[in-house]
């Protein structure tokens, strides 16, 4: 085995660790999925409407075994150097963890998930490593969820489809982490494809390929150093303020529609809000404001990729930070610096990424621009906000996969 897109290190580091921690010397399964950074198209996912992400070449990996007659569950992570183990019949959730920590949690919230489906799996053993970075913005837990996923329908040899995984990953998280996450993250990590960004509609689940074919610009993520938590956030607030705009723009619209249905921020069109905006109350309108326009800022971006003009995409980028910052407040003052540097060190644009809270922000700059921007963002951002900043290359890479080792 060696370090090849095939077997990415993680999984090279699970493969170390199973053998360590549970004595196996058979053939063990390994199964692996990326995390992802959206181009566009952000707190869109929930409110069923549409997204233009990448999947990214870093990895959560499980390499383990199922257990043949036995529901006993027993894992290992390398990055925590912790062990858990769970009975497959009675998986831990979040509102009974059974003293698993969060790590374990993700992947008994995706067996719960399968037991939900009433797909037959049974229990395994399992080494967990990934190069994903933890709490940035680029979806460790999905990368994570969508890789047990993965893993278990490979052991258990169920034949699920690429969004069949997807559903069940995010259902996993859901169930395991407490917090109401949307599908973007674990699309994305299931549908990677090299080279292509994917349009997805988060309601009937479609989605075409966009070749990510610009020529000489560069996407990096740069982390803010700010982690954040989702589960201790206020994503499940902002999900709570779309269900309210939800509902008051459906009263409005009843009166003069009644047979139109509002069931989703998706259905509020633009010339909706500016007609009968003024009758919501502020919050609820401000948040369906961001929805509404990133929903037509991510068709703009595709047009803007199928056409490789760089500055309008970069545009867009912008104007989706600023609605993100001012209309959805999930920005902090790390992630509004980068942005500044970044744009005026050349960046076409720059935008947080990702649920906000802190986390990482994607910037999408000329070739031309990148040492540059990469230096004021290691010293200038340091200065200014009192923290180390990191930037990752990023670059459309593929999705999951599996292989017995």
């Amino acid at each position: 085995m060696n370090n090849s897109p095939q077997t990415p290190l993680p999984v090279q580091t699970a493969l170390a660790a199973a053998r360590e921690t549970f004595g196996a010397d058979h053939p063990l399964l390994a199964a692996w999925a990326p995390g992802r950074i959206n181009i566009i198209g952000e707190h869109t996912d929930y409110n069923d409407g549409f997204v233009l992400p990448i999947a990214i070449d870093k990895v959560a990996a499980l390499v383990g075994a199922p257990h043949a007659d036995s529901f006993d569950v027993r894992l290992y992570s390398a990055h925590f150097h912790q062990s858990a183990n769970f009975s497959a019949q009675q998986p831990p959730t979040h509102s009974a963890p059974q003293n698993l920590p969060l790590w374990a949690r993700y992947i008994s919230g995706v067996v719960a998930a399968f037991h939900e489906k009433n797909l037959p799996i049974h229990g395994f053993s399992a080494a967990i490593a990934g190069d994903v970075p933890l709490g940035s913005g680029m979806s460790s837990s999905a990368a994570l969820v969508v890789a047990a996923a993965v893993w278990l329908n490979t052991a258990f040899s169920l034949q699920l489809s690429a969004t069949q995984i997807a559903e069940l990953a995010h259902n996993g998280e859901v169930i395991g982490s407490g917090v109401r996450v949307g599908l973007l993250d674990h699309l994305a990590s299931a549908l990677g494809r090299a080279g292509s960004a994917v349009l997805i509609d988060c309601r009937s689940l479609e989605y075409r390929y966009i070749p990510f074919q610009m020529s000489a610009v560069t996407l990096l993520s740069c982390e803010s150093g700010v982690e954040r938590s989702l589960a201790t956030s206020a994503y499940n607030q902002r999900r709570s303020e779309c269900e309210s705009a939800v509902a008051a723009f459906s009263a409005a619209l009843q009166s003069e529609q009644p047979q139109r249905a509002i069931t989703a921020l998706r259905d509020v069109t633009e010339y909706d809000l500016l007609r009968i905006g003024g009758l919501i109350p502020e919050i609820p309108r401000r948040r369906a404001r961001h929805v509404i326009t990133e929903n037509a800022r991510v068709f703009s971006a595709v047009d803007a990729m199928e056409n490789n003009n760089s500055p309008i995409l970069g545009n867009l980028i912008l104007r989706s930070h600023a609605s993100l910052r001012d209309d959805f407040e999930v920005s902090c003052p790390e992630l509004d610096v980068i942005v500044e540097l970044a744009t005026h060190g050349g960046a076409y644009g720059a935008r947080l990424t990702g649920a906000g809270f802190g986390g990482s922000a994607l910037i999408f700059a000329p070739d031309s621009a990148v040492a540059a921007i990469i230096n004021v963002l290691g010293g200038e951002y340091t200065q200014r906000c009192g923290k180390q900043s990191r930037v990752h290359t990023v670059a459309p890479a593929g999705g999951p996969n599996s292989a017995w080792l």
